[in-house]
């Protein structure tokens, strides 16, 4: 066996994959939660900590479907005050709100603070739609550019583009055709309401309804958008088995007839 030496369900999900490389994330999940709840039966602590270990297993595998790798967390250097670490958007997170939440073909996406590239090659290989990532840390932004890479060997039947480019946020130039914009909690407020404005300049000179995905929403976001901006939200969609409140998105929308006109 390929496998020995591992626990008796690690080794289950790994003969999936090992099997059938092509698994969705969904798939993948559905093998871990099996398993995971055949040991369900021991004491709460313990059960939690099962259970997390077969999170990070899944997470692990669900990358290996798409040939990427971005798992794990990155600090920023000491002083960087305006930029968060880098901590890749839970899948299950992802399958759960593409439940509810639908691209389509005209659709363009930007991932704000792209990190490794997870969201970027997830939508991209779910919807096959052009995605482009901004990456602001110069080890990270490498380590995205490898995964397209590899990436793109699995996905040479997919037409759409896929960027992955490096600089800050704020300094994006939002392109016509961009509607979709993701957010995983990647900077300060300051920079946040700079890269909020810049779309809201691109949708007044080229006018279009645009959606905003934010991840772990922060009470200064919330507050912002509501309070200095047109978006309303349109969906809320909480992570299965997150203890975290926080761990959820929010869906706001700006709608094509509700962009302001007034001279700022």
């Amino acid at each position: 066996m390929p496998f020995k030496g591992c626990c008796p369900y690690y080794r289950v999900v790994k003969l999936f994959v090992y099997m059938s490389v092509d698994l969705t994330t969904a798939e993948i999940w559905t093998i871990v939660l099996i398993y995971s709840k055949i040991i369900s039966k021991n004491e709460k602590v313990k059960t939690v900590e099962i259970n997390w270990g077969y999170f990070l297993m899944a997470e692990r595998l669900a990358d290996r479907a798409l040939r990427v790798r971005t798992t794990g967390i990155r600090e920023w250097h000491r002083g960087e005050v305006h930029y968060n670490r880098y901590e890749a958007t839970p899948y299950v997170a992802l399958d759960k709100l593409f439940e509810t939440y639908s691209l389509d073909k005209t659709d363009e996406l930007v991932d704000f603070g792209c990190g490794r590239g997870r969201i970027i090659f997830y939508i991209h290989n779910k919807f096959e739609i052009p995605v482009t990532g901004i990456e602001a840390n110069d080890k990270t932004y490498e380590e995205a550019l490898r995964n397209k890479n590899a990436y793109l060997h699995r996905a040479r039947h997919i037409k759409a583009p896929i960027r992955v480019l490096y600089g800050p946020a704020e300094g994006y130039k939002i392109k016509p055709t961009e509607n979709r914009f993701y957010f995983f909690n990647p900077f300060s407020i300051k920079i946040f309401r700079k890269v909020i404005n810049n779309i809201l300049a691109s949708v007044k000179e080229h006018p279009r309804s645009v959606d905003l995905l934010i991840y772990y929403p922060t009470a200064v976001y919330k507050q912002f958008l509501w309070k200095d901006t047109p978006f309303e939200i349109i969906n809320k969609v909480k992570t299965p088995g997150m203890v975290d409140k926080k761990e959820k998105f929010l869906v706001y929308r700006l709608r094509q007839q509700d962009i302001p006109y007034e001279a700022e």
